[in-house]
């Protein structure tokens, strides 16, 4: 019964006393997220319809928003080579969607794209619509 009596009332902590009646709010903030869509290349094929299928996938999970979780920022990265402004047409509309389209000319612009403002956007959702092989980012020079 002794260390009983070493404890202090309620009421008495020197530490934080129960008169305060303006304590500080606790804020917490999320982080805002960003989601990105990358798009590859089809440069073997003479046919509109195979050399779209990368630009008419992502267009579909982009505009219907299904497959990726809600984000503060929405990007597409697309290779520049090998599209005709024709079949870049629908990436026009993906903007009226609120997303940013980024045109990637190499590696280093795939690799700028995930480091742009990653101390203000923290990456949530990627998807990659390319020939390739999971797992692996690989750039093949012809």
């Amino acid at each position: 019964m002794a260390a009983a009596k070493e404890w202090a009332k309620v009421g008495d902590s020197k530490t934080s006393p129960t008169t305060a009646v303006q304590r500080k709010e606790v804020r917490a903030s999320s982080p805002k997220t960003e989601n990105i869509i990358f798009i590859g290349s089809e440069m073997s094929y003479d046919s509109f319809w195979w050399k779209m299928m990368f630009i008419a996938s992502a267009y579909l999970v982009a505009s219907k928003g299904q497959l990726l979780r809600s984000a503060h920022r929405k990007t597409i990265a697309f290779v520049d080579d090998g599209y005709t402004r024709f079949e870049k047409l629908p990436l026009e509309v993906l903007k009226g969607l609120g997303y940013q389209v980024v045109a990637l000319n190499g590696t280093d612009d795939l690799v700028a794209c995930f480091c742009k403002d990653r101390d203000q956007y923290k990456l949530q959702d990627v998807a990659f619509f390319s020939h390739g092989v999971i797992g692996q980012i690989a750039e093949t020079i012809v």
